[in-house]
């Protein structure tokens, strides 16, 4: 069953949120957690044991008792790798949201387990959290911040094309095992070049000459800044080499700037539209 709001949140007493820590693996206390939340959620430990032998495929021991099978649970996700960890935790979402459908829950059994498990994820320093069921990449809290705002920006003035490049730019980011880190450089420049090519009339160009083409598009001298990054990009990402591929921390920094070049420049586009 679903507590309510504990005495820290009903109080707004939460503590400073802390930095991340972990990225590609599943902490044993999180495996535990995962359990422990499906179980508040809803499901029994016999739904539980079905789902995960489901999802890692693998073979239920056959000792039926309670005790056994709580037992059984934890240890399934104990032992699965740590992706499969965070697939277990996607399917645990759609299963709650099936039981929401059959059963009405107030709140939603499945908007629930996502609120929590994002909190918790926030509280333990873990580097992912849950989109509608999807676990997406969660990146340090500014650039969380200015890829929502850059996303906002884009929807609003009907960029939907920059802003699906951008959405991929952080979807590359989320693959597992491993991120797609030279997809996640190029996404993001695509969608400051979408933009770009949108702003200026010209939409065959590519960013490096968008940039020469036109002067005011950046104050200087920023506009070098820009137009190294989208090199960079073409360097390490587009036109990679044998032994330059990009790091995850150099991929987190091209989104992030790619994101603000782009509330930037929608910004800019608005105050001229009010002038």
């Amino acid at each position: 069953m679903m507590d309510d709001q504990p005495f820290s949140r009903r109080h707004n007493l939460s503590t400073e949120e802390p930095g991340i820590t972990v990225r590609y693996e599943a902490p044993r206390s999180f495996r535990y957690a995962l359990a422990a939340l499906g179980r508040r959620g809803g499901l029994s430990d016999s739904d539980l044991l079905e789902l995960l032998t489901q999802v890692l495929l693998v073979a239920p021991q056959g000792n039926w008792s309670p005790s056994y099978i709580e037992q059984e649970v934890n240890q399934l996700l104990y032992d699965a790798p740590w992706p499969n960890v965070y697939d277990c935790a996607e399917s645990l979402y759609l299963r709650l949201k099936r039981l929401h459908e059959r059963a009405w829950t107030d709140p939603p059994a499945h908007e629930w387990f996502e609120a929590e498990l994002n909190a918790y994820f926030r509280r333990e320093g873990i580097g992912w959290q849950m989109e509608s069921g999807h676990i997406e990449f969660r990146g340090p809290k500014p650039l969380e911040d200015d890829i929502a705002d850059a996303t906002r920006r884009l929807e609003e003035t009907a960029r939907t094309t920059s802003s699906r490049e951008l959405e991929e730019s952080r979807r590359d980011l989320s693959r597992r095992p491993e991120p797609d880190v030279t997809g996640s450089i190029q996404h993001a420049l695509a969608a400051v070049e979408c933009l770009v090519r949108d702003l200026s009339g010209d939409p065959r160009a590519t960013l490096g000459d968008l940039i020469k083409r036109n002067p005011g598009l950046f104050p200087k001298p920023l506009d070098e800044g820009i137009h190294k990054l989208w090199g960079f990009a073409s360097e390490f990402a587009r036109h990679i080499r044998e032994g330059r591929r990009p790091s995850l921390p150099d991929a987190v920094l091209v989104v992030g700037l790619a994101s603000s070049v782009i509330a930037y420049l929608l910004e800019r586009e608005s105050a001229d539209r009010g002038n």
